[in-house]
């Protein structure tokens, strides 16, 4: 499954529109209880190693209070080369260096369990989807517009607790759902091929498992 940057940029504003007009909406609780009522986060860590091998991940969430026990969050990344792995074809002296690009769009909407529960603070669980896309060649491949093309669509039910201090945060999670991945070689612009990874029944399994599992954790600070 493959979608062109016109359609990435239109899910990206309709998400940030989505966040922004949900915050707008007059609450049938009273928003005065709330601490804070945004967080923005990420993970620094997922700059060395990313939660996709060999990858570096710039990732940032913004959350946003709809109601006293809900808020909509929307998560962009973007991908590029581990510097593990770039340290790696240093030492190495290889005389192939791998270039990696990619992104990542998620929308999830988050409901906070409990009776004196208050969005964005405590237990949570909630829908999740996400939308994977990468590209991985060789330096020299790249003239030749040469790579492999990775994508995933999933939708998983997440389960986590997000800690609030005066306004520092840390997001635990974890989820379970369905999950679509599609691998094509990019031989040029006009030959496009699947790749079955028949020869690999073991790393096909786990490719073509329909399972999804996530757990991870961010990092941030609440603000009004």
């Amino acid at each position: 499954m493959t979608l062109s940057k016109k359609h990435i940029v239109s899910v990206c504003f309709a998400g940030l529109l989505s966040v922004h007009l949900f915050a707008q909406l007059p609450s049938e609780n009273n928003f005065s209880e709330q601490k804070k009522h945004y967080v923005i986060k990420g993970n620094p860590l997922l700059m060395i190693w990313g939660n996709l091998p060999f990858t570096s991940e710039f990732r940032v969430v913004q959350e946003a209070t709809v109601s006293k026990k809900q808020s909509t969050q929307l998560w962009l990344s973007g991908y590029l080369k581990s510097p593990v792995l770039l340290i790696g074809e240093r030492v190495s002296k290889r005389d192939g260096i791998f270039a990696i690009r990619g992104y990542r769009v998620q929308l999830a909407h988050k409901f906070y369990l409990g009776k004196n529960a208050t969005s964005p603070e405590g237990f949570y669980m909630g829908p999740q989807v996400s939308y994977t896309n990468i590209k991985v060649s060789l330096k020299q491949w790249l003239k030749r517009d040469v790579y492999v093309q990775g994508s995933q669509i999933n939708l998983v039910c997440l389960v986590g607790y997000q800690a609030i201090g005066k306004r520092a945060v840390v997001d635990i999670f974890c989820g379970l759902g369905y999950k679509k991945n599609d691998f094509f070689w990019h031989y040029s612009p006009k030959k496009i091929v699947p790749i079955p990874f028949s020869d690999s029944p073991g790393l096909y399994s786990i490719l073509k498992s329909p399972v999804k599992f996530t757990f991870g954790m961010n990092f941030g600070f609440a603000y009004d």
